[in-house]
């Protein structure tokens, strides 16, 4: 039960983890023990012995009421501090105080040697300041109260209009406007008053302009006043309105290429987009000057800041200029725990390396991601916004298509088209021909970082978003009400405007179309964060060429425990909901870590490569899910690369009549001690029908199921699973022939339950002694044609016994080969 409302309380938390000296984290936990009864009778409210909090990866967090709590009686003291850690014994007891004054403290800050003769370290305390003032009326005494508060004198300027002096009254200072001296500086050269320009947007120039001649800069070192006409059309030309330039017109009712600035154009190359878009007005460039998208997204990865100061300094990029202010900026690490990063806008411009920002960071960082640009929420949003209106004209398919370009989208979730999302997709009636909604990118997006590589991929074709969550309450609430959310989102499986699409078999008549297109979210250790696309309502859906990852670093602290991720219930991308009419289809997505969970796939889905990295559940087939049908048909998936992900492939509900669902994966790449294959339920788990092949490195001991299962896991790592033994042995899901030798003396082995297990298993006693097999769960081994059972079956030397699980899981059929 929490503290009632009411009662001063103080947030003890841990801060950063607390390791043993090699960095591994402590288990265990805390014991707080406070007084042995205290009251606060204006609250009603009696406590007193011991809060415990225990540790969780090293962390913990636990409210404590304040030592001086208003009212309480007896008031002050500490809490004594005990541990009870397993693998970091002999802690010595510490203390803390605890004042109301600090509503939220880090252990490490407090934790003192003594209550009297140790060193108090807490946060100030207002109460200690007034404490040096004798009454109220000191206050009304400057000197006295300069006494009292320990300040000593005040300081005194003499006034004049000299060096050293203080102006006052009406000195003409105050009036007078100084001519600037010195040498200039940014685009000018020379000295004030009378500099010389020198660049252009920071490029430098050179040459005299001749008549007809237009300033440009090419972005070359040595760019120069050049002609137009004469030079190459990638040349910037300064246009305002209808001119003659270089002997051709400018028409401003051209649109601009993409990519280039609309003040940088001339006729032809304005005509020759013109062209393109007239022969192709399906697609809806986010770029063109109607949306005005800008792919200028900065990524940096030395960002610092401090805990409560509004500044963000970048020492070694050198990237600020005046033009970011009022721009989006978010900071990995810099957020609140669990939540991890932090958002916030630009406030000023200090300098190359430094920016005020609008909001104070709750936690200081070095060496941070740092992304910063334009939010493009507004034009692309509008750019889909217009190709879902030209789908409403009549037409089947519209491209919204963006040029390369990192592009930033921080903006709130949209529910008003049945989904939850930046970018929101209309649901389109099942009586009408299919539509087909196109997010399209230059290059494919697929592309997966580096282990050395020092920033998030963000590359080709990208969309940024900004979105997260406060706390995991906060996104079970809007999941419930509004379904998962993500950068593209189809009509989902939320209830908004009172639908449910991907339930009851109700779809969206529409194939989502994503390719050659790289989505990038933040990253939360919580799981926390928005997905990339969720198209459950929809029909069918196409994805290929595609890269999802949140701005996390590999090498680093940000994946070293992807089991945090399962804190919260984020998504990279769902597919389909079971029910749809087939075709659905993925070539080449990569996930690069940082979810709950990777990828949610039903029935008809075809997958032929996919990566994830990272991640709570790697590949999350779906039974059925929020209250859609269950799913009855296959899928596939040719090769999948899952690696450090804490569950390899986690199954979310049962099928169709409690069978499915139904997956065979080729091949299922992994590097793990522990490949583990898990469900959302026994039910889930249970139904699942399947076979899956695993390849890469892995320990074939530690392979397991959590629980009974009809997916037969397969060794591909060899011709054929043949185990060799010299004691006594546990078959795993991913044995098949089992060589006892016992040549040392007797051995057992235990078979798993029998439960849904669709292996069948040869044990053959190649050595001189006993062997014995035996079950599990006091299921019986019943030889073939017999209708008597017995709990261990013996195999003598050189012989072999085959088992098979019978038919409704119960026992084990056995025959001599």
């Amino acid at each position: 039960m929490a503290v009632p409302t009411g009662v001063e309380t103080v947030t003890v938390s841990s801060g950063k983890p607390l390791t043993r000296p090699d960095g591994t984290y402590i288990k265990g936990r805390l014991i707080f023990t406070g007084p042995d009864l205290a009251t606060i009778p204006e609250d009603d409210f009696t406590f007193g012995g011991a809060a415990v909090a225990r540790l969780e990866d090293g962390a913990f967090t636990v409210a404590l009421v304040a030592n001086d709590a208003s009212g309480i009686n007896p008031s002050g003291g500490t809490y004594k501090v005990e541990t009870d850690f397993t693998n970091a014994p002999n802690w010595p007891t510490r203390y803390i105080l605890l004042p109301k004054a600090s509503t939220s403290v880090v252990l490490s800050d407090v934790l003192i040697p003594d209550p009297v003769a140790g060193d108090y370290a807490v946060l100030a305390d207002a109460s200690t300041l007034l404490a040096k003032t004798q009454n109220l009326a000191d206050l009304e005494d400057p000197t006295a109260a300069r006494g009292n508060l320990d300040l000593g004198d005040s300081a005194t300027r003499n006034v004049g209009t000299e060096e050293g002096t203080v102006a006052a009254g009406d000195d003409s200072r105050f009036t007078n406007r100084r001519p600037p001296t010195g040498p200039a500086g940014g685009d000018l050269s020379g000295t004030y008053p009378d500099p010389e320009v020198a660049a252009v947007n920071g490029v430098a120039v050179s040459g005299t302009p001749t008549t007809g001649q237009v300033l440009t800069a090419t972005g070359a070192a040595d760019a120069a006043w050049q002609d137009p006409q004469s030079g190459s059309l990638d040349g910037a030309v300064l246009t305002t309105g209808d001119q003659i330039i270089g002997g051709q017109k400018s028409f401003t009712e051209y649109p601009v290429g993409p990519g280039w600035d609309p003040g940088y154009d001339n006729q032809l190359a304005r005509k020759a987009y013109v062209d393109r878009l007239a022969k192709k007005p399906w697609i809806f460039d986010i770029t063109d000057p109607a949306y005005g998208a800008v792919g200028d997204a900065v990524v940096v990865h030395d960002g610092q800041v401090a805990i409560g100061v509004p500044t963000l300094n970048c020492n070694t990029s050198a990237r600020f200029h005046a033009g970011l202010v009022g721009k989006p900026c978010l900071i990995q690490g810099a957020g609140t725990f669990g939540v991890t990063c932090f958002k916030t806008t630009f406030a000023t411009f200090n300098s190359a390396t430094s920016m005020g920002l609008a909001d104070a960071p709750p936690t200081s960082i070095t060496n941070a991601v740092v992304v910063f640009g334009t939010n493009n929420y507004a034009a692309i949003r509008a750019a889909a916004a217009d190709a879902e209106a030209y789908l409403a004209a009549g037409h089947t398919v519209a491209e919204v298509y963006s040029p390369p370009g990192a592009y930033i989208l921080d903006g709130p979730l949209d529910t008003s088209k049945s989904g939850n999302g930046l970018v929101p997709i209309s649901p389109y009636p099942t009586t009408g021909v299919k539509t087909i909604p196109t997010f399209v990118g230059a290059v494919s997006g697929a592309g997966v970082r580096h282990w050395e590589q020092q920033v998030p991929q963000v590359g080709g074709s990208c969309w940024i978003g900004f979105g997260f969550y406060s706390s995991t309450s906060a996104q079970i609430a809007d999941i419930g009400a509004n379904g998962n959310p993500g950068i593209i989102s189809g009509p989902n499986e939320g209830t908004a405007n009172g639908l449910a699409y991907g339930a009851s078999a109700r779809f969206s008549n529409c194939m989502p179309v994503i390719r050659d297109m790289a989505f990038v979210l933040p990253h939360t250790a919580f799981g926390l964060q928005h997905g990339a696309f969720n198209l459950y309502g929809c029909a069918n859906a196409h994805v290929e060429n595609v890269s999802i990852s949140t701005l996390g670093v590999v090498p680093g602290t940000d994946y070293v425990s992807p089991g945090t991720f399962g804190t919260g219930l984020s998504i990279a991308a769902l597919m389909p909901a079971p029910g749809n009419n087939d075709l659905t289809i993925i070539r080449n997505l990569s996930i690069q870590g940082g979810f709950t969970y990777g990828l949610f796939f039903s029935e008809h889905t075809l997958i032929d490569r996919i990566m994830t990295l990272y991640c709570w559940a790697g590949l999350c087939p779906v039974g059925n899910y929020a209250g859609s049908v269950g799913a009855v048909h296959p899928m596939k998936v040719l090769s999948a690369s899952i690696e450090q992900c804490t569950r390899q492939v986690y199954f979310i509900g049962v099928g169709s009549e409690g069978v499915g669902p139904r997956v065979d994966i080729d091949q299922l790449q992994t590097e793990s001690g522990t490949p583990t294959f898990d469900g959302n339920s026994t039910a889930a788990l249970a139904g699942a029908e399947g076979k899956i092949m695993l390849t890469g490195l892995f320990t074939r001991s530690g392979v397991s199921i959590a629980q009974a299962s009809g997916i037969e896991l397969i060794d591909g790592q060899a011709g054929r699973a043949i185990t060799r033994k010299t004691a006594d042995y546990t078959a795993s899901p991913i044995d098949r022939t089992i060589l006892m030798d016992t040549s040392g003396g007797p051995l057992t082995l235990t078979l798993p339950n029998a439960d849904y297990n669709p292996v069948q298993y040869i044990a053959k006693n190649i050595g001189t002694g006993t062997l014995t097999v035996a079950t599990s769960a006091g299921q019986l081994i019943y030889p073939a044609g017999t209708a008597t059972g017995a709990t261990t079956a013996t195999v003598s030397a050189g012989n072999v016994l085959r088992v098979q699980a019978t038919y409704n899981g119960t026992a084990w059929a056995w025959y001599a080969v």
